[in-house]
C-alpha cells in the first residue's frame, strides 16, 4: 500500500443548483459532503459549512 493512502481522508462533496419555482427568484446552490471512512453526512449551504465538517472530522483523527 503507498504511504500515501494511510494519509488520505476521503470525502465526497456534491453540489446542486435549487432553482426557485417563481420567475425572476435568485437560484442558490445547495450541496452534502459525506467523510467517506465514517459515512456521516451533512447538507452544506455554503463553503464555510463544508470546510468546518471536514475541520471537524480531520480534528477527531488527530490532524492539526
Amino acid at each position: 500500500m503507498d504511504q500515501r493512502e494511510n494519509c488520505m481522508v476521503p470525502f465526497i462533496v456534491r453540489i446542486w443548483v435549487d432553482e426557485s419555482p417563481e420567475p425572476g427568484s435568485n437560484r442558490s446552490w445547495r450541496g452534502k459532503i459525506t467523510h467517506v471512512p465514517s459515512g456521516q453526512s451533512v447538507p452544506v449551504t455554503d463553503l464555510d459549512d463544508a470546510s468546518g465538517f471536514m475541520l471537524t472530522s480531520l480534528q477527531a483523527l488527530g490532524v492539526k
